[in-house]
């Protein structure tokens, strides 16, 4: 951990994949002029805040001090078998699910942060979400604007009847239309001498 290390460092959150150049390479140069002005030519009113980061759906940038941004509360949501996400922790046959998984038709997954140029970045996932091999949950309605900052983080109690498997979770934000774009991912290839482990 570089802050812990007491070494100066810098993070730039952007909406962007490898395949769009345009945005990242402007804020790459104006990131490095601002590090060299400082540091060759001792101007440090020159260098923008620790921590820049941009705020999908309103296309803002916010500044900040510190990633998680300060003052920022974490909040715990739990999967229920109705489908549903809730702050209250199911009992656990409450939360049991099932799905199958055919490998003679692989689940489909589109955008999202891949190095491929096509099917990158925010994309609407509704029509893959309620494939018999994906197990979809969604949250009442939010009555008022809602902001994700910082790490998102899906902590999962499962089995398999198969020694080796993959876990796919995605995060959308779901529109008015039911339109679901992805907001945050991740997968992990499950092996059998990983089970009984806490795996992130």
């Amino acid at each position: 951990d570089l802050k812990a290390a007491n070494c100066e460092s810098r993070l730039i959150v952007g909406n962007w994949t490898h395949s769009i150049e345009d945005g990242l390479f402007r804020s790459m140069i104006a990131e490095s002029l601002s590090w060299l002005s400082w540091h060759l030519l001792d101007k440090k009113d020159s260098v923008s805040s620790p921590v820049r980061c941009e705020i999908l759906g309103i296309n803002e940038w916010r500044s900040f001090d510190a990633w998680p941004p300060l003052g920022t509360a974490s909040q715990r949501w739990y999967l229920k078998a109705n489908a549903g996400l809730g702050h209250l922790a199911p009992v656990e046959s409450e939360a049991l699910r099932r799905f199958d998984f055919d490998p003679s038709n692989p689940t489909p997954s589109i955008g999202g942060n891949r190095l491929a140029p096509y099917d990158v970045g925010r994309k609407n996932n509704q029509m893959f979400e309620h494939r018999k091999d994906v197990l979809f949950y969604e949250t009442e309605p939010f009555t008022k604007p809602y902001e994700i900052l910082g790490n998102v983080r899906a902590e999962l109690f499962l089995s398999a009847n198969q020694l080796t498997f993959d876990v796919f979770v995605r995060l959308c934000d779901v529109d008015e239309l039911g339109r679901s774009f992805n907001i945050s991912d991740g997968y992990r290839r499950i092996r059998y001498e990983e089970w009984n482990r806490s795996v992130d």
